[in-house]
């Protein structure tokens, strides 16, 4: 009896483990940090563009970040370079929109690029001036597999493939003509839901996860009825 009671605890911990490594596998993405923050008109709002990739090894990415010209004025762009080899460019869109501002890191040869590496952390700085009271959005321009847009690429053979979610992308909320305190990013997505669709049943690391803890509530309930 009291062995079985080891093998139960054994699997009891290796089943939370596995379904806590599941969580911490996110899709490849790209979050502003901060997220939010109380800005007074005419004080600069600098951001982070970070990039979390997952298991994805990065062979080059793109950001392009739109943002409410009513509210806010572009001010720099500036790479990030210090942790990551990669070419970068960076510079504020004049077409076909001028309300966006485009980001690029790219290795520089076929050869570096099959030898890529995962990245996490900041790639990016974007500073903005705000200037008139009410809420001012910046977000990632993305559509799945659309890689004149946000975009993380990684090679497949000998071409760059796509492997952005934009769905786990976190774009930022900010509210001119107060003063307040910053709210740290999260990797998990806000949802959004329109009268015309449903909202989407949430991601396949969640449904792995619960998965894994039914199987382990049916050997546990096994274990329990076999004392």
């Amino acid at each position: 009896m009291r062995k079985s009671g080891y093998i139960l605890a054994l699997v009891i911990t290796l089943g939370l483990f596995c379904a806590s490594s599941v969580k911490a596998l996110a899709a490849p993405h790209f979050v502003f940090s901060p997220t939010t923050k109380a800005v007074s008109s005419g004080e600069e709002l600098e951001l982070d563009v970070k990039m979390e990739s997952g298991t994805v090894k990065v062979a080059g990415a793109d950001a392009l970040v739109e943002y409410d010209t009513t509210r806010l004025d572009f001010v720099s762009v500036t790479a990030v370079t210090s942790s990551f080899s990669y070419e970068t460019a960076a510079f504020k869109a004049t077409q076909p929109k001028s309300n966006q501002v485009y980001v690029n890191m790219m290795k520089p040869d076929t050869e570096s690029m099959l030898n890529s590496s995962v990245v996490s952390g900041v790639v990016y700085k974007i500073k903005f001036r705000a200037k008139s009271s009410g809420t001012a959005t910046v977000k990632f321009v993305c559509t799945d597999a659309m890689i004149n847009e946000s975009n993380i690429l990684e090679m497949s053979g000998q071409v760059p493939e796509d492997k952005i979610s934009c769905t786990e992308n976190v774009n930022g909320s900010y509210e001119v003509g107060a003063v307040g305190g910053i709210t740290n990013p999260t990797s998990t997505p806000r949802a959004t839901t329109t009268a015309a669709t449903l909202p989407k049943t949430g991601s396949t690391g969640v449904t792995v996860g619960l998965m894994i803890m039914g199987t382990i509530g049916m050997i546990g309930a096994w274990f329990l009825k076999a004392l």
